[in-house]
C-alpha cells in the first residue's frame, strides 16, 4: 500500500506509524514518499513460525524463561525466504518509488499509541539498496521478537500477545541536518512551546545518545525563546554507496539550524500537532532547503491534563493546585469512582463553607473540583478574595515549597481577568457560615477543657448516625450524599475547631523561641508523643501484632494469611487481629479512593508491614517503648521552658503554660477528619462491592471490582439500563490506566500545562536542599520505595519516597529518617515523623531518582539539609 493512495487500508494491517504518515501526505506535509508491507505480506512467515519449536516455547515459558524463548522466535526468523509472490509485490513497488537508497522502518499495530509510543523498540535500516532490501525487511520484521518489546508492552500495560508488524520502505533523503522537535515541552509540560533537538547529518546521533545536540525552544506565537548550543561530539552521513560516515567534532561551534529554519519547523510541528489534535514528537530532516518530517507519534510524557482544565491558546491561564498530593499525599490517579465521590467531598465541603451552591464543583466560575482523576483548586480564582501572601500561609504547613510559590505570585498575571459570579458575595457568606468555627475555636483556645468534652459528644454522635444512615438508606447514591454530607459537618463543627487550636498554640510557640536556636530545639520536642494520634496508634497496634508471631512463620505471608483466614492463630493474636481490622481496616495506601482496598481488603499489604515492625527486624526499642520515652523527652522539655519563661515574668510563663496545654490537648487530633473520611469511604466502597457483584454475576460487569471504573451516578445508570453504554468500564479503564501511569503529578500546573515550581536551589556540593519538618539528625544507607511494600526496611535506612499518605507512615517506625519529595510542616508524613521522633526533610524534587538504595546520607531535620556521603552502605 502506497502511503497517501486514496485506496490504502489504514486499519491494523498498515500499524502505528505508517497510518500517521499517511494521514500527514495526504494532509499536504512534506513526507518522503514509500509504501507499506503491510501485516498481511507476512502472514505466511508468521505462520512458518508459529509452527516452530521455538513458537511453542515462547507460549508455554513462564517468566525467567521468556527472554529465552524469545530470543529462539528471533533466531528462527534468519531462515525465512521470500516467495515468488512477496518478491513479486515488492519488485512492482519499487518501480513507483524513486530513488537508489532507502529506509526501511518498523510500523507495529501498537507502535506510536497515544499511551505508548513505543521509541525506539524496533529497529530501523538506513541507506539500503535494492539488492540488500530482502534482508533490511526481514531484519526489520524480527525485531518484533526482541525481550525489550515484550517487556515494554508489559510495563505500559499492553496485551502480552504478539501484535503483529508491517514494514514501511521509503525513499532516503540526504540530511544536512536532522533531529526531534516536541510540539509541547517535555520540560515543563507546557502547550505553548515548541522544543527542537538538532545536530549535522541523520538524527541516529541524538536517538542514539552519542551527541550532544542544539536546544532551541520557540513559542506557538512568537519567536525564539531560548537555546543553548550542543556539543555535537559526533554526526552520522551518508556515503556515496550508503554506508553511514562517521565524523568527529564537525562544525560543533555553529548552529545546526538558523532562526528563521527553527522558526519554518515550528510550523510544521503544529500543523501535525493540528492534524492529529494532540501534542506531537516529530523526527525531521533538512535535504538542502527543504524539510521532510520522517515520523510522527504522540508525546507521551507530558501529564496528563483533563481538556476542562485547559484555556485556548492566546487567553489568560489559570492557576491550579492539586490537593490530591498536597492535602492527601497521593500520586497516581483516582479512580472514576473515586473521582466521583471526591468531588461530591469537595463540593460539599466548599459549599459549607461558603454557603455559595457549585463553587466545589465547577472549576471555571468556582474554587475546585475532581477532573481527571486529581482533585484540584482554582488558585486563579481564589486570587480574587485572598492575596498571595494569605494563600500561601494556609499552604505552609502542607508543602512548604508550593506555599513559597504561591507567596512570589502576581496577582496581575495570574488572577482570572474577570471576577466570576460565583466569587461576588462570598466572603460576606463564608464569614457568616463560618461563625460557629470561629467561635468554637476561640472557646477550645481558651478552654481547650470544654472543646475536648464536646469533641468527644460530637464524634460519639456522628458514629451513632452514620450506622443509623448505612442501616436506613439502601441506595448507593443517596448513601454517598447523605454520608458525604454528614462527614463535612463533622469537620466544620468539630475537628475543624480542634485543627485550629493546635495550629495556633504550634504557631504562637514558634514566635515565643524564634530567635534562639537551643530553645527552639527544646520547643519541638513539645510537639512529639501527643496521646489520641489514630495514626500513631495504628502503627503501635501493628507492632503489638508483631510480638505475637513467630518470627519463623514471617518468611511465608500467604500461609499466615491462610491461618488467620482459618482462625489457626493463636487466640491472642485473633482477638488483637480483629480488634485493629475493626479499628483500622478502612485503612491503608490510597484509603481516600473507595477502590482502595484497605487493610481489610490486603492482608498481605498489612502483614508485610507487621513483619517489617516485628522485633526482629525493627530494632532494640518497641515504638511503645520509644513513644513513652518522646513522651518523656516532651516533659523534660516542657519542665525546662517553663522555668526559662519564669524567668522572664510570670505572665510570660502562664502564657507558655497555657499554650503547651492547647498542644497537649488538641495536637494528637490533627489527623481525625482525615480518619472520618476513610471510615466513610470504606462504607461506600462496601456498597459499591456489593452492586459490583451483581453487575460481574449479570455479565455487565468482568469483576466486582470493576465498578469502580463507573462513577457512582453511572453505577445506578448500570443496574437500571444495563446496555445503555456497553463500552463504558473499557473507556473508563483506558483513560484510568493512562492518568495512572504518570506518577509525579506537580503541586501546581497552569491551564496551558505548564508545571510552576521553585527555581532550581544552587546547593553546597555533595548536599540536597529542602525543608525541615522535624529535627534531628539521622545517618544511614538510603532504600527508596515506589509504593508501601515495595522493599523491606531495616532498621535505620533512610526511607526516600515521593509523598506519603497513612499507608506509609508504618514504614516511618523502622526507618532511621524520612526524606520526602513533597510535604510540609502539616503534610501527613511530616505530623507523624515528629510523632515518632525521626528527622525528615521534604520540599527535595527527583529525590527518588537521584538518590539510589545503599547511597549514605545524612538527614537534618532542623536545617532541612541532605548532604550524600557518596558511599554505599
Amino acid at each position: 500500500m502506497f502511503l497517501g493512495d486514496r485506496d490504502a487500508d489504514t486499519g491494523r494491517a498498515m500499524g502505528g506509524k505508517a497510518a500517521s504518515l499517511h494521514r500527514m501526505i495526504r494532509a499536504g506535509l512534506p513526507v518522503p514518499p514509500g509504501f507499506v508491507l503491510a501485516a498481511d505480506f507476512f502472514a505466511e512467515w508468521t505462520a512458518a513460525l508459529q509452527k516452530t519449536g521455538a513458537w511453542q516455547n515462547l507460549l508455554s515459558a513462564d517468566e525467567g524463561e521468556r527472554d529465552a524463548a524469545i530470543r529462539q522466535v528471533a533466531a528462527a526468523c534468519g531462515t525465512l525466504a521470500f516467495s515468488d509472490c512477496q518478491r513479486e509485490g515488492l519488485r512492482r513497488a519499487l518501480e513507483r518509488l524513486p530513488g537508489g537508497l532507502y529506509a526501511v522502518r518498523s510500523s507495529a499495530a501498537d507502535e506510536d499509541l497515544a499511551g505508548a509510543a513505543s521509541a525506539g523498540m524496533y529497529r530501523t535500516r538506513l541507506g539500503i539498496r535494492k539488492e540488500t532490501l530482502e534482508s533490511a525487511v526481514r531484519d526489520v520484521y524480527a525485531s518484533r521478537f526482541e525481550p525489550r518489546v515484550f517487556a515494554y508492552r508489559r510495563e505500559s500495560g499492553l496485551p502480552a500477545r504478539d501484535p503483529g508488524i508491517a514494514v514501511i520502505v521509503q525513499s532516503l533523503v540526504e540530511s544536512r541536518v536532522s533531529g526531534v522537535a516536541f510540539s509541547a515541552n517535555p520540560e515543563t509540560n507546557s502547550l505553548d512551546e515548541v522544543v527542537v533537538n538538532a545536530n549535522w547529518g541523520l538524527g541516529e546521533s541524538i536517538v542514539s545518545g552519542r551527541a550532544t545536540p542544539d536546544l532551541f525552544v520557540v513559542g506557538h506565537g512568537d519567536g525564539l525563546l531560548a537555546k543553548r548550543r550542543g556539543e555535537k561530539q559526533v554526526s552520522f552521513f551518508f556515503s556515496p554507496d550508503g554506508d553511514i560516515e562517521e565524523r568527529t567534532g564537525y562544525r560543533t561551534d555553529e548552529w545546526s539550524l538558523t532562526d528563521e529554519e527553527v522558526c519554518r519547523l515550528r510550523d510544521l510541528v503544529l500543523e501535525t500537532e493540528s492534524l492529529f489534535g494532540h501534542p506531537v514528537d516529530v523526527e525531521w530532516t533538512f535535504s538542502g532547503d527543504a524539510c521532510f518530517l520522517l515520523q510522527a507519534r504522540p508525546v507521551t510524557a507530558l501529564l496528563p491534563l483533563d481538556k476542562r482544565l485547559t484555556t485556548p491558546p492566546g487567553e489568560p491561564a489559570r492557576l491550579y493546585m492539586d490537593i490530591t498530593l498536597i492535602e492527601h499525599g497521593m500520586q497516581g490517579s483516582l479512580t472514576p469512582f473515586g473521582s466521583s465521590w471526591l468531588d461530591r467531598i469537595c463540593a460539599y465541603t466548599l459549599e459549607e463553607l461558603t454557603g455559595v451552591a457549585g463553587i466545589g464543583s465547577d472549576i471555571k466560575e468556582g474554587l475546585g473540583q475532581t477532573l481527571g482523576g486529581r482533585i484540584y483548586l482554582n488558585i486563579s480564582n481564589l486570587l480574587w478574595l485572598e492575596k498571595p501572601w494569605m494563600i500561601a500561609l494556609q499552604f505552609e504547613g502542607l508543602d512548604a515549597s508550593t506555599a513559597e510559590v504561591l507567596r512570589n505570585l502576581d496577582p496581575g498575571e495570574w488572577r482570572n481577568p474577570e471576577r466570576p459570579g460565583k466569587m461576588k458575595r462570598i466572603v460576606s457568606s463564608s464569614l457568616w457560615r463560618s461563625k460557629d468555627l470561629i467561635g468554637r475555636a476561640v472557646l477550645g483556645f481558651l478552654f481547650p477543657g470544654r472543646l475536648q468534652r464536646r469533641y468527644t459528644e460530637r464524634v460519639t454522635a456522628f458514629e451513632a448516625a452514620l450506622g443509623d444512615l448505612d442501616a436506613k438508606t439502601p441506595d448507593l447514591q443517596e448513601f454517598c450524599e447523605k454520608s458525604g454530607r454528614l462527614v463535612v459537618r463533622l469537620v466544620k463543627e468539630s475537628t475543624g475547631a480542634t485543627l485550629i487550636c493546635s495550629e495556633a498554640a504550634r504557631l504562637l510557640l514558634r514566635r515565643m523561641v524564634a530567635d534562639e536556636p537551643q530553645i527552639r530545639a527544646l520547643a519541638e520536642l513539645l510537639d512529639r508523643a501527643h496521646p489520641e494520634n489514630v495514626t500513631t496508634e495504628m502503627g503501635r497496634s501493628m507492632h503489638r501484632l508483631a510480638e505475637q508471631i513467630d518470627p519463623a512463620l514471617l518468611a511465608d505471608l500467604p500461609a499466615i494469611a491462610e491461618r488467620i483466614e482459618r482462625k489457626e492463630m493463636p487466640g491472642p493474636f485473633m482477638e488483637a487481629w480483629e480488634g485493629f481490622m475493626q479499628t483500622y481496616g478502612c485503612r491503608g495506601p490510597r484509603e481516600i479512593d473507595p477502590a482502595a482496598k484497605g487493610y481489610a481488603g490486603d492482608r498481605l499489604l498489612l502483614l508485610a508491614q507487621i513483619r517489617n515492625l516485628h522485633p526482629a527486624s525493627c530494632g532494640a526499642m518497641s515504638p511503645g517503648e520509644r513513644f513513652l520515652e518522646m513522651q518523656r523527652d516532651r516533659e523534660q522539655a516542657y519542665t525546662e521552658l517553663f522555668g526559662y519563661f519564669r524567668k522572664q515574668g510570670r505572665l510570660k510563663a502562664r502564657y507558655f503554660r497555657h499554650l503547651s496545654r492547647v498542644l497537649e490537648t488538641f495536637g494528637g487530633l490533627r489527623e481525625d477528619h482525615k480518619h472520618y473520611l476513610v471510615m466513610v469511604t470504606a462504607r461506600v466502597r462496601k456498597r459499591a462491592l456489593e452492586i459490583g457483584r451483581r453487575l460481574a454475576s449479570a455479565d455487565r460487569i468482568d469483576t466486582a471490582e470493576d465498578v469502580f471504573l463507573l462513577a457512582i451516578e453511572d453505577v445506578r445508570d448500570a443496574l437500571e439500563r444495563p446496555g445503555a453504554d456497553p463500552d463504558r468500564v473499557e473507556k473508563n479503564r483506558a483513560e484510568y490506566v493512562r492518568v495512572e501511569r504518570c506518577r509525579r503529578f506537580p503541586a501546581l500546573i497552569d491551564s496551558r500545562g505548564c508545571i510552576r515550581k521553585l527555581p532550581v536551589r544552587e546547593p553546597e556540593p555533595g548536599e540536597l536542599s529542602g525543608y525541615g519538618v522535624s529535627g534531628g539528625v539521622a545517618r544511614g544507607p538510603v532504600k527508596v520505595l515506589r509504593y508501601p511494600g515495595d522493599k523491606e526496611i531495616r532498621p535505620g535506612e533512610i526511607l526516600v519516597i515521593g509523598a506519603a499518605d497513612p499507608g506509609w507512615t508504618p514504614l516511618f517506625i523502622t526507618a532511621g529518617g524520612i526524606i520526602l519529595e513533597v510535604g510540609g510542616l502539616l503534610q501527613h508524613g511530616s505530623i507523624i515523623a515528629r510523632e515518632y521522633g525521626k528527622p525528615c526533610v521534604v520540599g527535595i524534587e527527583n529525590a527518588t531518582a537521584i538518590l539510589s538504595d545503599g547511597q549514605v546520607v545524612e538527614v537534618n531535620g532542623s536545617l532541612g539539609t541532605v548532604r550524600i556521603d557518596g558511599g554505599n552502605g
